[in-house]
């Protein structure tokens, strides 16, 4: 009995990752949002046993393919639900090593597994760790270096040290920004005045030699893919920096939710905050306030950024007309507004803990260095989305953890927003997987009635699986790879069908509707396919 109460923890972990998994049910032989073009490197990999980039990719991507590789090869072909699969152990593994950091930096079992919930509940994590982009795989594999940074940094002991450094190295391997991960590790020892030599090479002589032969098998084996060509990998751009910064403090303040007001409402007076609280602080959190203040007035209620999040539903936008989409109570433009204040509301309060939590020589001044300084690579890039934020969710939980560990009775509040997030994280993953389903199913059966793929449009994932590298191959033939637009590719489809949510209206004519249930509505809604005028 003792020991099953020891273990009771793990066995809460497991069942929830179980049950989510059941819930969610991603079924499905189709790509999602980006992930066709790791897809089309694993399926290469797989039939033919080498190694060859999509074009379209710019991210390293070499360990992804090898693990969705080897799930192909445990269920015996290639298939999106093995490389789902993949994911979906990642994102386990790294869920594992948050709780075990948590419990590493002294945090008791109880609040531990209320961060590990807050991270694993969280829409972006949630929704994709059921597909096979790239996120939470690189997410899960920082986690764990960073557990074992940590740990060699707090146990002196070099065989963890070594530990994090293979991990860095492959987390490198599926994004670039891995490389940051030992360097801030370097940077937290310096400031802490106890790098040395021999941590100096521990920490970074294996990541350094895993870029070099990544990159010298990049430029001079493999070759340059076309994203390579046009800088897609190191676009920079400085003039949405405002918008960046801000719509993501936004965000952030609604992931934080369950800890900001958990702590807003505990009965423990927050009087030795104030009094620690000095001018500089106080000031910056009033030039923050009044910062967020301006934003919400220029650009309006939350969501700000494409990809996962958005008005029509959970996941990425694919299919045509989605305005006619049901989307239930989040249909409703109160939600969003609401939504927008408490998000702002949840970052200030969640700021005003912080800077008096986050000391120099803290452990959580460590988590902050290693992923604040891959937020603010990723916040120059000239595309951001959604998704890129999720880089700072393991500090944010962890400081959250922080928080309302030295705080009683915050349980029942924190309850509450939770419950909110699993609602929304919930629903929006069933709902994102039946129409997808709805979808692909529907333009399969209009090819069955003899109109080609490049004929329909049914969405980016679905002519980047079946068209780009055909078209972008066509293109060559008369441009140079560096010359080719962005989406030029996507203009040679002789598009004769789309698949749309819109009802198709007298004039235009039906081809096939399909029906699919959803959490947000009562009965079947439905796709159309009709022919294009």
């Amino acid at each position: 009995m003792h020991i099953l109460k020891e273990q009771s923890h793990w066995i809460i972990i497991a069942l929830i990752c179980l049950i989510s998994l059941i819930i969610a049910s991603p079924k499905g032989e189709f790509p999602l949002n980006d992930d066709w073009m790791y897809a089309y490197s694993a399926k290469h990999l797989f039939e033919n046993g080498s190694m060859k980039l999509c074009e379209w990719a710019a991210p390293t991507v070499v360990f992804q393919v090898f693990w969705g590789r080897l799930f192909c090869k445990l269920f015996g072909n290639f298939s999106f639900e093995a490389l789902r699969f993949s994911t979906i152990a990642l994102s386990w593994t790294g869920i594992v090593f948050f709780y075990l950091l948590l419990k590493k930096m002294h945090y008791n079992k109880t609040v531990s597994l209320l961060g590990t919930f807050v991270l694993f509940f969280n829409p972006l994590w949630f929704l994709l760790s059921y597909t096979y982009m790239t996120d939470v795989p690189y997410l899960a594999l920082s986690i764990i270096s960073v557990y074992f940074y940590y740990s060699g940094i707090e146990s002196k002991k070099d065989s963890m040290l070594f530990a994090g450094a293979f991990f860095a190295g492959c987390s490198y391997l599926i994004r670039q920004l891995g490389m940051v991960i030992p360097l801030m590790v370097l940077l937290y020892l310096f400031l802490t005045k106890s790098l040395t030599l021999r941590k100096l090479i521990i920490i970074c002589v294996l990541p350094l030699i895993v870029v070099f032969l990544h990159r010298y098998w990049l430029f001079y084996i493999h070759g340059l893919t076309w994203a390579h060509k046009t800088g897609q990998d190191i676009k920079i751009a400085f003039d949405n920096i405002f918008l960046k910064l801000a719509g993501s403090f936004i965000y952030l303040g609604i992931f934080v939710m369950p800890f900001s007001f958990g702590i807003m409402f505990s009965d423990k007076a927050d009087r030795k905050t104030q009094t620690n609280l000095n001018i500089y602080k106080k000031a910056s959190l009033y030039l923050v306030t009044v910062f967020l203040i301006i934003f919400i007035l220029l650009y309006g209620k939350f969501p700000y950024f494409e990809n996962v999040i958005n008005e029509y539903g959970l996941g990425t936008i694919t299919a045509h007309n989605m305005s006619y989409k049901a989307y239930g109570i989040f249909s409703k433009i109160y939600i969003w507004h609401a939504l927008t204040v408490l998000g702002a509301v949840s970052f200030i309060i969640f700021l005003k803990y912080l800077v008096v939590e986050l000391k120099i020589n803290s452990p959580l001044f460590f988590i902050f260095l290693v992923y604040a300084s891959q937020f603010l690579v990723s916040l120059m890039r000239y595309k951001f989305f959604d998704r890129y934020i999720m880089i700072l969710l393991p500090f944010a939980v962890i400081a959250g953890v922080a928080f309302i560990s030295k705080r009683k009775n915050y349980m029942p509040v924190f309850g509450v927003f939770l419950l909110m997030i699993m609602f929304y994280t919930y629903s929006g993953t069933i709902d994102y997987f039946k129409w997808n389903n709805a979808k692909w199913l529907l333009a399969n059966e209009v090819v069955n009635r003899g109109f080609s793929h490049k004929e329909i449009a049914n969405g980016f994932d679905w002519d980047g699986w079946f068209t780009f590298s055909e078209n972008l191959e066509r293109l060559k033939l008369y441009k140079k790879t560096e010359e080719i637009g962005e989406w030029e590719w996507q203009s040679l489809n002789p598009y004769k069908v789309i698949i749309t949510f819109k009802p198709p209206q007298d004039s235009e004519e039906l081809i096939l509707k399909i029906p699919y249930s959803t959490p947000y509505a009562r009965k079947d809604e439905y796709l159309y396919a009709r022919k294009i005028n």
